[in-house]
């Protein structure tokens, strides 16, 4: 497996011995495969199936075998990666939040594979272990309020890689208008407006709320104008309209000012606690400022709304009078109960009149600390009697306080009352202890109780970084109980740090002690699990700190020790604790088998560590060998510390071929053979010279002599890339050892013919020829060169020919459609130049005949087709025939028909099915094919062949009697001419065979086989 050293089971190789195939095998548990007594030649495998989930490498692995050199064992390595991953990621592109239930859709360009998939919660989708190659990724539909753009990416998935496609999308724009009073700047609420787009078709009518606002959520794109249309009674109409364009992504804002007519408003409340009054009645009068007799203008009778208010708008400048009629329930009018005042042109007033309660009790409720009155609080009232004193009483009601903190009950009857307050608001302690007062019965008599309630209290706990920079640390869990052992919160006392480092508990009871004792700590610190108390009090936040230790870290550093110190990739370390239990990666998050690589700049890095560390180097890189004396190498880590350890590998005299595919950030390429010589033009090595790129894309020669020169020139490419046969040379300097040469292969040309039905241009058309010459005439083979071909090819299942490994001019010519369809004639014939390392596309469109195609499977395999199954074809009008038509060897026909309706009647079935009469019916448009897929059923039975155990020939009148499982004979047959034995249309079971008779020549069997 790429990258590890674990050996692959189950992949299938083909075995080579001189370039001739001799066999194939499949590797054991331990990924290998033994050849024994192997003969002196070129032994080549080449992976025909990978195991599930790894990527095929189809590259030649060689190695030349030599019996004279004794009984040695040669080998050679292959390695598999894993199939890519694939990780699609949706984001709102102003905010960067995922974007969740985003549908795309995934095509490869270099193979069948398609799908579809859908965005989660965190706006990604994630298509794992799919086939190596290139990929559309396109955009089909985004949730709302989100604006479809449906745009492609293209990717390309290498083994054993992830590879990650991000698209953004932005919301639908949004509109808001405000109606405000140009005198006040207060909302204006009820104002009706019509909102047209100017550049499209949306247009809508809306309403201001209380608070003068309208919007328009996700709405499309455009210019719009905003024109008023309808506003409450007082309020005058702005008749000019206002304009504004809204873009993807954007909120806009458009306001509108309105003159109000000026209006009176009488506000009735109680005398006592300031709460509005509804239910009382004003007999209102205006007389007028500019009359010369001076005459008074009844109004009418008013009354209070639910908010102690009466209104009046669009009212004149002069002198108005109020006169209260009656005084709401349980109170009284004050004074005379008139009021009178001027009210002067264009300005609005408001009137306050008061009423005092009559025989009342006046609660009050606040906050102990603050004395703010407190709303919600609900209480009972009890009245004893006539008594001064007593307990019990009969309940008169239940009242809950006002905005202000107060409740005012009225006409009490004389005696003793008892207030009770029975529940709180949820932030403070109920006062449960009840107060006792008299009522005289007076009208005028008043009296005022007041409750005071304590806050609860509250904890904070702040969990930071025990180091210099003291940071907030999320994701920290506490257990929190009280003194009692007992549960805070509704999660078993579990309380999470928030993004700040912080857990807020509100609602604690003052005089309770709370008990905080971290559980989990956040990745790479350190738990600190001492607890800590904390004494809660009224209306104050008790506050814990905890600090944590950061884990610390280990750096392991590989370099040569050669005089440029330079650091090596891919040397492998095992790293354990002293106890010898494997040290994970990413904090402890990741599972580890210990083993660890060191990256581009020969570095190990673990984080997250604390303890003993045992560092040992397991394997090194070609080129150097390990230092013996410092292979393992013992530190100690502690918290919120750093350590490193250096290790040096001796150069050897050593030459690495590199070979990267051109136009990449230095992908290898492997498979591709060089020719090795030194000065002299001897070859070097053991195998004539001749070397190959392993999967890394490296050759690597050892024990190469110091001063010599080396030339290495490419001699064979891989399928689909050019031969670079330009060769380099380099001269041999231990001190430099390893020295490199790398060699880049640009990748061929590919050709993607698309063949498409006209209708709806989307359609793949199957099975369709095309010429494909050369613009000198020769024809295009397939497979880069390795298969003959007379220029003849047929679109696959998708409606495409792919040819890879092409460059140059090429000419493409239809010369046959399918059945029921036809040639354009315009372009028949398509000329395109495919340019190394490039993807050249052409797309050919037929227009299909209107017909029928049937489709004849097996009703138990649909994807075996069956061929050689007769129908008629009727008219569903008058019964008449009009075809008669059998399947091909695909199971196929096309019928070409008029527009009609039909129906088709099986006559025949195909060798080995039963016959299926059942009309099948069918309509038939211009321009249109119809699809039908008929299935049969196979026919079950045994077949026996009767030979001769010498020859091997059939034998000629042998009878069998067939019994069934219960031993009863149901069938009886007789050998023909070929020594084939035939019982057909039995039902599933256990049967039984006995040989009737026999020639004179054969013995008879008797025992009876069991089917």
């Amino acid at each position: 497996a790429g990258g590890t050293t674990t050996g692959l089971a189950g992949a299938r190789f083909s075995i080579y011995f001189n370039g001739q195939i001799v066999g194939s095998d499949i590797t054991n548990a331990q990924g290998e495969i033994y050849v024994e007594d192997a003969a002196t030649g070129l032994w080549s495998f080449v992976e025909t199936s990978a195991p599930d989930g790894y990527c095929v490498d189809p590259t030649p692995k060689s190695v030349y075998v030599d019996v004279t050199e004794g009984d040695r064992e040669y080998t050679v390595a292959a390695v598999n990666y894993e199939k890519p991953d694939m990780k699609i990621t949706k984001r709102d592109a102003m905010s960067g939040k995922p974007i969740a239930g985003t549908v795309f859709s995934i095509k490869s360009v270099t193979g069948s594979y398609s799908t579809s998939v859908t965005t989660g919660t965190d706006g990604s989708a994630t298509l794992s272990a799919i086939p190596a190659g290139v990929y559309v990724v396109r955009e089909e539909s985004v949730p709302e309020p989100y604006i479809v753009t449906n745009t492609e990416q293209t990717v390309a998935l290498r083994p054993g890689k992830t590879s990650e496609v991000i698209f953004v999308d932005y919301e639908k724009p949004g509109l808001e208008i405000l109606k405000k009073n140009i005198a006040t700047g207060e909302p204006i609420e009820g104002v009706t407006y019509l909102i047209e787009q100017i550049d499209g078709s949306y247009s809508t009518s809306a309403t201001t709320d209380s608070a003068g606002r309208i919007f328009l959520a996700s709405i499309p794109v455009g210019s719009y104008r905003v024109t008023e249309k309808n506003v409450p009674s007082h309020v005058i109409l702005s008749e000019i309209p206002q304009e504004v364009y809204l873009e993807a992504g954007c909120t806009r804002t458009v306001t509108f000012f309105n003159a109000v007519k000026p209006s009176l408003t009488i506000l009735k409340r109680n005398s006592i606690t300031g709460d509005p009054l509804s239910n009382a009645k004003f007999h209102i009068y205006y007389g007028s400022d500019n009359t010369t007799t001076g005459e008074i203008n009844d109004l009418g009778v008013f009354t209070t709304a639910s908010d102690g208010k009466i209104t009046l708008t669009d009212v004149n400048r002069g002198w108005y009078k109020l006169v209260e009629e009656s005084a709401p329930k349980g109170f009284g009018i004050q004074g005379s109960g008139v009021t009178e005042f001027y009210l002067e042109a264009n300005t609005s007033k408001t009137v306050t009149v008061d009423n005092v309660p009559h025989s009342a009790l006046v609660v009050y409720k606040y906050d102990a600390k603050t004395g703010k009155g407190l709303e919600g609080c609900r209480f009972e009232l009890r009245y004893l009697g006539g008594g001064t004193s007593g307990t019990g009483g009969t309940v008169i009601g239940t009242y809950l306080t006002g905005p202000n903190g107060a409740f005012t009950v009225t006409n009490l009857e004389k005696g003793t009352y008892i207030c009770q307050e029975i529940e709180s608001d949820g932030n403070h302690i109920i006062d449960r202890e009840p107060q006792t007062v008299w009522i005289s019965g007076e009208d005028q008599d008043v009296v005022t109780l007041r409750f005071g309630n304590a806050p609860l209290g509250s904890l904070l706990i702040t969990k930071l970084s025990d180091d210099s920079k003291h940071e907030p640390l999320s994701g920290v869990e506490f257990l929190l109980t009280d003194s009692s052992g007992n549960y805070l919160g509704n999660d078993n006392g579990r309380f999470t740090t928030n993004a700040a480092g912080e857990i807020l508990v509100d609602g604690l009871e003052p005089g309770m002690t709370v008990i905080a004792r971290e559980v989990r700590a956040k990745t790479g610190y350190l738990l600190d699990d001492s607890p800590q108390h904390a004494l809660i009090k009224s209306g104050e936040t008790a506050h814990l700190q905890y600090l944590n230790q950061p884990a610390g870290n280990l750096i392991i550093r590989k370099v040569s020790s050669g005089p440029n110190k330079e650091p090596l990739e891919g040397v492998e370390f095992k790293i354990t604790y002293a106890d010898g239990s494997f040290v994970p990666d990413a904090n402890g998050e990741l599972p580890s088998n210990g083993i660890y690589y060191t990256n581009k700049s020969g570095e190990i890095r673990i984080s997250g560590v604390v303890g003993t560390v045992v560092a040992t180097e397991t394997k090194t890189i070609p080129g150097f060998t390990i230092d013996e004396a410092t292979r393992t190498q013992t530190v100690v880590v502690n918290p919120n510390d750093t350590q490193t350890l250096t290790f040096y590998n001796k150069p050897t005299t050593t030459l690495i071929l590199q070979k990267y595919i051109s136009g990449t950030k230095n992908e290898p390429l492997a498979g591709v053979q060089f020719l090795v010589t030194d000065s002299s033009g001897a070859v070097v090595g053991p195998n004539n010279g001749y070397y190959t790129t392993d999967a890394a894309g490296q050759i690597v020669i050892e024990g190469l002599t110091d001063g010599m020169t080396i030339t290495a020139k490419e001699v064979k490419t891989v399928d689909g890339f050019v031969l670079d046969g330009t060769p380099q040379s380099i001269k041999i300097d231990q001190s430099q050892s390893p020295q490199r040469m790398t060699f880049w292969n640009e990748r061929q040309g590919a050709l993607i013919i698309n063949k498409l039905s006209s209708l709806d241009r989307k359609t793949p058309l199957e099975g369709v020829t095309f010429k494909i010459t050369t613009a000198t005439g020769e024809f295009v083979p397939d497979e880069n060169g390795k298969i003959s071909s007379n220029g003849l090819y047929y679109t696959d299942e998708n409606g495409q020919i792919i040819l890879k490994g092409v460059t140059g001019t090429l000419v493409v010519t239809e010369e046959k459609s399918i059945s029921g369809y036809t040639i354009d004639e315009n372009t028949r014939t398509q000329t395109v130049v495919v340019n190394p390392n490039d993807t050249q596309s052409l797309y050919f469109y037929n227009a299909p005949i209107g017909g029928l195609e049937l489709v004849k499977v097996n009703a138990a395999d649909k994807t075996q087709r069956i061929p050689n199954t007769t129908f008629e074809i009727r008219r569903v009008s008058d019964g008449g025939l009009v075809d008669t038509v059998t399947t091909g060897t695909d199971g196929r026909v096309y019928v070409p028909l008029e527009s009609g309706s039909y129906y088709a009647v099986e006559t025949e079935a195909g060798k080995g099915f039963q016959l299926d009469n059942t009309p099948i019916y069918f309509a038939v448009e211009d321009g249109r094919t119809t699809t039908k897929t008929v299935t049969n059923k196979a026919i079950s039975g045994i077949l026996i062949h009767k030979v001769d155990s010498a020859t091997g020939e059939g034998i000629y009148g042998v009878s069998f009697i067939l019994y069934d499982a219960g031993n009863n004979p149901i069938a009886q047959e007789t050998s023909d001419d070929r020594g084939y034995v035939r019982f057909e249309n039995l039902t599933t079971g256990r049967y039984y065979l006995r040989e009737l008779e026999m020639r004179d020549i054969f013995p008879t069997r008797k025992k009876r086989p069991c089917m």
